[in-house]
C-alpha cells in the first residue's frame, strides 16, 4: 500500500477514493430515506389529528405553496396562505396600490365587507367554516404596509345573512 516515498500508492488512493465514494453515496442514501419517513410521519399525524380539516388545509398549503405569489384578480396578489389549528391565514397584495393610495380611493368598511360576503359564498371556504375554521385575512399595499385586517368564521357569515 505504502509507495516508495513512504506515502500511499496510486492503487491505494484509488481504492481508498473508491470507498469514499460509496460511504458517500450510503449517506446521501440514508439522509432521503430519513427525510421521506419524517415526511410520512407528518402526512400520518396531520391525518390522524383531524383528517377532515387539517388534512384538506395541508394539502391546500401545499398546493398554494408550490404557485405563490399568485394573482387571484386584476388587483390583488396571494402572499401566503397558512394555518394553525382551526385558523386560516391569508395575505393579499394590492399591487397596485400603496396604503394612502387606497384609503384615497377606497372605503375599506365596503371593501372588506365584499370580501366577507365572498368568503362566506365561496362553496369551499363554507366547508370549512362549517367545521369551525377562521379565516384571517389580511390585505397589504404595495408599499408593505397593512391596509385591512379581519377575520371571516362561521358566526360571521350567519351575521351577515
Amino acid at each position: 500500500m505504502h509507495g516508495m516515498d513512504g506515502g500511499f500508492s496510486v492503487a491505494a488512493l484509488k481504492k481508498i477514493l473508491k470507498f469514499a465514494g460509496y460511504l458517500f453515496l450510503l449517506t446521501i442514501f440514508l439522509v432521503v430515506i430519513r427525510c421521506n419517513i419524517e415526511r410520512n410521519k407528518l402526512r400520518a399525524e396531520v391525518i390522524e389529528n383531524d383528517s377532515s380539516i387539517h388534512y384538506g388545509l395541508y394539502l391546500t398549503k401545499t398546493r398554494i405553496d408550490k404557485v405563490i405569489p399568485l394573482m387571484v384578480d386584476k388587483d390583488r396578489r396571494l402572499d401566503r396562505f397558512d394555518y394553525k389549528d382551526k385558523d386560516a391565514f391569508v395575505d393579499y397584495t394590492f399591487i397596485n396600490y400603496s396604503k394612502n393610495e387606497f384609503f384615497q380611493k377606497y372605503d375599506m368598511n365596503i371593501i372588506n365587507e365584499i370580501f366577507k360576503n365572498r368568503a362566506c359564498d365561496d362553496p369551499l371556504a363554507k366547508k370549512y367554516l362549517n367545521q369551525d375554521l377562521s379565516f384571517n385575512i389580511n390585505h397589504y399595499g404595495n408599499d408593505g404596509k397593512l391596509i385591512s385586517s379581519f377575520k371571516v368564521d362561521k358566526h360571521s357569515c350567519n351575521a351577515i345573512k
